[in-house]
């Protein structure tokens, strides 16, 4: 089972998100619309993979995702956002993402997201069970 965080303040987005995330296989996900109360919770308990929306009332998807980083380094990432891939990659260099989704993430971008997430996922596990 992978554990996902939804951070998404805006309903129309949630919604859709939700109807989408409902379709992956092995993914539990927990939604959040604050990124403040998201960084609480990310003190607390573990995720594989934290999604945030591109914008928050109280800050942007990328001040969250900078702030994440201090809370926990490891967490793999992805952001909701309409950069080109060009500045995306300039905006989000040194932050470690696993992707970009488009402003309207369909079932497609998820399923290639949580794909790629469990391949990493995969390769950490045979050093983890090394260390046992």
């Amino acid at each position: 089972m992978v554990h996902v965080m939804v951070v998404i303040s805006e309903t129309a987005t949630k919604e859709r998100l939700q109807e989408s995330m409902g379709a992956l296989e092995e993914v539990d996900t927990r939604w959040v619309t604050s990124a403040n109360e998201a960084l609480l919770i990310l003190k607390e308990q573990r995720f594989e993979l934290v999604i945030s929306d591109e914008t928050f009332p109280e800050m942007t998807g990328l001040q969250f995702l900078n702030q994440l980083v201090r809370v926990n380094p490891m967490v793999n990432t992805a952001l909701i956002s309409a950069l080109t891939p060009e500045a995306f990659h300039e905006a989000t260099e040194g932050l470690g993402l696993l992707g970009q989704l488009p402003l309207n993430p369909g079932p497609p971008h998820l399923k290639e997201l949580v794909s790629r997430l469990k391949t990493i996922l995969d390769l950490q596990a045979p050093r983890t069970q090394q260390r046992k």
